[in-house]
């Protein structure tokens, strides 16, 4: 958008004047867990807010780490120069929490208003282009909203709600973003979160490494409150499925390029008439179309002329074209009052009421530019910001951070001749205590605690009990592989981390990221260069453990190896049988997926470590699921090398840091044991893949499946085709899970089934289900010996049976049976599915995921949001003491 120089520069004076009154302090992510000093967090404070940019660091250098503002020198051509420019004239207004200073706090709010307007004709003069506002695709929606509360971005900032708003309201913490569809282009934020170290070059916005489908997905999210002019809204789907969606100026193939084959585009919007009276319309199309206008079906394929007569206003608008083969062609031409047969313009339509403004460049004046480029210098912004050819003065601009007072100038919480910070009291007590304190050399472990504050490690991380994963942000933290526990969620402890982690591979994990977990959905982002060289030092000068008794390898070859036969003999499947549940040189275990052991063991970890980890898993990580192989310092496996603990662990740590040219170990490709189903049903009571210990695998006649938790009370699982495979839990040491066979299954998701709600909105509770005192009362097989499952929730009786159902040409229906029985009349809720997709079809029935659907009493469920899914809730009233609800479960081959 964007308005001539006088409208902005009343706008800019309005918010000059408002910005008299408190604003949000600066926000450091980082600070606001407890664990630091007070003068830790003035150190911090110091080098976040950028203050020895101006002030020389003196006696405090050794401890203060300057954080850089974002570069301007492109500027323009990220940053939509409207934002800029507000930004500029009132920056906490616009982006509560910013670290940017007010340094035009002593100007009237005309001279205020001005100088924004200058220096922003300043900072666009050298951009070879201009953002430009895009329209986001609406279709990506839940795609982002999953990757934003998924990938860790929620981790510094604030979550946000089914609408994409940021949370705000007490418990609420993290960095705001603010409206960044009035800061950022698509295509700008984009660049930008795909390397924001370029324009970030402290860090403190890291790279989590996105894919150019993450990239899109997630900039098209965050950017989804937009306001883009247009003529029309689209859709395009692409062999039934809905591919994109946004807005195009007027009805064409446009929206379609690239593609190939079917594909069709639903366009909607608002025909603008400017005289009441009859009008004629005329298709051009070689396939299916149709041409509605006021709700009235007026041109189509078999019809390509009509005429309708049409009040003066805005009259709703909409065109169906479906393309099947040969040449693509599509046009819309109108005749009306005083004129005659043309094509419809773009300016006779509208996309959205009321109409979005249009944005239109900025026509840089040369001489504004000349008078912020004098304001740049004057100001001081060259101190903190790169610019270009622009250079920051080599000589402080004030006096020492040693020098300074207390509680004077910045820290004073007035206004006065310096930038103003609208720092909490609490801030200023920080700072204050820091500039007090004589800095004699802090030790390596306050300048860890310092660092991990700065970056704000401790979001994900826990160190000695500082930092880790706040109740509020816990569920977002999230896992591929359920059977690794919270081990398989939570991003790892970095208590005792520089013993763990070879220094160098630790500093490459901190610069650059690292994906050694990938079942941990939440991403270890890169920090930069200079934040993994100072953090993997300090790691490595701080933490330390007793040297192992692991003696080099023998230079004989013969001698070397008969050491590495030794580790060969216990990794396998006839020794300790580490392959059941770890990754090795990239064959993935069958039953879970631990991290690889050949490509991280001798590249990553320390030796010590190592050997110390092996006798005692427990005592480094207590929700760990690594069972102990060496209970009371003697080997579960006597029979190999003579039981002699040290010859077993010098072995094995020999044999994997050899790495992937080492030989594999036996057992690594195990053959199937696939449990066949006829004409009976068949129930295997083992550890089952994504339900756990208490899983109860079911398999019915025709090729249906489930998975029933016994320990949360609720079917989990389910699939058609071949059963499972049991060889993980016939061979091995019982660690092992059951296989589901297909790869087209559902999860209905966790945690127990029913549940007493206040109402049909309210929330799902968090609790298990021991916790809410439900009590699993075991199973009864029908002739068929098909289960029936009963149960206790909230004091009513459950007997849960499904039966499958043949169909004529198709896969069997799952027809599920809850009986219920109550002393008294009472209500239960019943959650069928949580998942991200779940679509109501009416009378197609309640489509979840990409090949089921439900069918459910019309009228009886809800389908709701939930904290990052969607839920499908059963309303049951128990009245008389009794009820029964009847589920179907449909498989449909495409479904999407």
């Amino acid at each position: 958008m964007s308005y001539p120089t006088p409208f902005f520069l009343c706008l800019l004076a309005l918010l000059a004047e408002a910005s008299a009154a408190p604003q949000a302090p600066p926000v450091i992510a980082g600070l606001a867990r407890d664990g630091l000093s007070s003068v830790d967090r003035g150190l911090v404070l110091l080098g976040e807010l950028g203050c020895t940019n101006c002030h020389a660091a003196g006696t405090h250098a050794a401890s203060i780490r300057s954080k850089s503002a974002p570069d301007l020198t492109r500027v323009g051509e990220r940053v939509l120069h409207p934002y800029l420019r507000e930004f500029l004239a009132d920056p906490r207004a616009v982006k509560p929490g910013t670290t940017m200073p007010d340094v035009m706090h002593k100007m009237s709010a005309a001279a205020r208003a001005e100088a924004a307007d200058q220096l922003t004709h300043f900072l666009l003069s050298s951009a070879t282009a201009q953002a430009r506002s895009e329209a986001p695709d609406r279709l990506v929606f839940e795609a982002g909203h999953r990757l934003f509360h998924e990938l860790g971005c929620v981790a510094c900032h604030r979550p946000r709600d089914e609408r994409a708003l940021e949370q705000t309201g007490a418990g609420v913490s993290g960095v705001p973003l603010g409206s960044l569809e009035k800061k950022y282009s698509l295509s700008s934020l984009m660049e930008f979160l795909e390397a924001p170290q370029h324009v970030r070059a402290s860090g403190r916005m890291p790279d989590l490494n996105l894919s150019p489908k993450e990239l899109y997905d997630l900039s098209h999210y965050l950017l989804q409150g937009a306001r883009v002019a247009g003529g029309l809204k689209f859709t395009l789907q692409v062999d039934g499925k809905p591919q994109t969606a946004g807005i195009v100026d007027s009805f064409g193939l446009a929206p379609s390029t690239g593609q190939r084959g079917g594909f069709a585009i639903d366009f909607e919007g608002y025909l603008l008439v400017n005289k009441a009276g009859s009008y004629s319309f005329e298709l051009e199309t070689e396939t299916a179309a149709s041409l509605t206008i006021g709700g009235r079906t007026v041109a189509s394929s078999e019809d390509r002329r009509g005429a309708v007569d049409l009040p003066a206003g805005k009259v709703p608008i909409a065109l169906r074209y479906e393309h099947k083969s040969g040449e693509p062609v599509l046009s819309v031409r109108w005749s009306g009052p005083g004129f005659a047969k043309q094509p419809l313009p773009a300016s006779s339509l509208q996309a959205t009421e009321p109409a979005a403004p249009r944005f239109t460049t900025l026509r840089i004046d040369r001489e504004k530019a000349a008078a912020g480029k004098v304001l740049f210098s004057k100001l001081a912004c060259v101190r903190c910001h790169a610019l270009g050819g622009e250079q920051a003065p080599d000589e402080p601009a004030a006096p020492a951070t040693s020098e300074l007072g207390n509680r004077k100038a910045c820290l004073s919480g007035t206004r006065g001749p310096w930038p103003f910070f609208e720092l909490s009291e609490s801030q200023r007590g920080d700072l204050a205590a820091a500039l007090a304190a004589p800095d004699q050399g802090s030790s390596e472990e306050r300048q860890i605690r310092r660092a991990l504050a700065r970056f704000n490690c401790i979001a994900c991380h826990q160190r000695d009990g500082y930092g880790g994963i706040t109740a509020v942000r816990n569920d977002f933290f999230t896992t591929l592989d359920q059977n690794l526990g919270e081990a398989g969620r939570l991003p790892p402890p970095l208590t005792g981390i520089g013993a763990k982690l070879q220094t160098a591979w630790l500093g490459n994990a901190i610069a650059y990221g690292q994906s050694i977990r990938p079942y941990v959905k939440t991403r270890m982002p890169g920090f930069g260069r200079a934040a993994g060289v100072h953090l993997a030092g300090l790691f490595d000068k701080v933490d330390k453990l007793s040297a192992a008794p692991i003696e080099a390898l023998p230079k004989n070859r013969k001698k070397a190896e008969e050491v590495r036969k030794i580790g060969h003999q216990l990794t396998g499947s006839k020794g300790m049988n580490c392959i059941t549940c770890h990754t090795f040189g990239g064959h993935r275990s069958e039953t879970m997926a631990a991290v690889d052991l050949v490509a991280s063991t001798g590249q990553r970890l320390k030796q010590d470590w190592f050997y110390h980890y092996m006798l005692n898993p427990l005592k480094f990580r207590s929700d760990v699921v690594m069972p102990q192989f060496f209970p009371g310092g003697t080997s579960i496996r006597p029979d190999i090398a003579g039981g002699d603990v040290t010859k077993q662990l010098s072995g094995l740590w020999h044999y994997l840091a050899e790495g992937r040219n080492t030989r594999r170990p036996n057992g690594l490709v195990r053959p199937s044991m696939e449990i066949v189903v006829g004409e009976e049903a068949v129930m295997l009571r083992r550890n089952a893949q994504n339900t756990g210990k208490r899983g109860i695998s079911v398999g019915y006649p025709g090729g249906v499946n489930l998975t029933f938790d016994a320990e949360s009370l609720a079917l989990n699982q389910i699939w058609w085709g071949r059963f499972v495979d049991a060889s993980g839990v016939w061979s091995g040491q019982g660690s092992g899970a059951a296989r589901v066979m297909e790869r087209q299954r559902t999860d209905l998701g966790k945690g127990p089934a029913f549940a007493q709600l206040a109402n049909a909105t309210a929330p799902w509770p968090g609790a298990s289900r021991r916790e809410l005192q439900h009590e699993f009362k075991g199973y009864v097989l029908d002739a068929r010996q098909r289960p029936t499952f009963r149960y206790l929730c909230h004091g009513v009786a459950v007997r849960d049976a499904a039966v499958e159902i043949p169909q004529a040409g198709g896969r069997p229906v799952l027809r599920r049976t809850l009986s219920f029985k109550s002393a008294t009349d009472t209500t239960l809720f019943f959650r069928a599915v949580r998942d991200a997709e779940i679509e109501d079809r009416g009378d197609k029935g309640i489509r979840v995921g990409k090949h089921l659907t439900l069918r459910l009493p019309p009228g009886s469920y809800h389908v709701r949001a939930a904290t990052k899914d969607r839920e499908l809730v059963v309303e049951i009233p128990i009245v008389g003491g009794s009820a029964s609800l009847v589920v179907e479960y449909a498989f449909e081959e495409n479904a999407r």
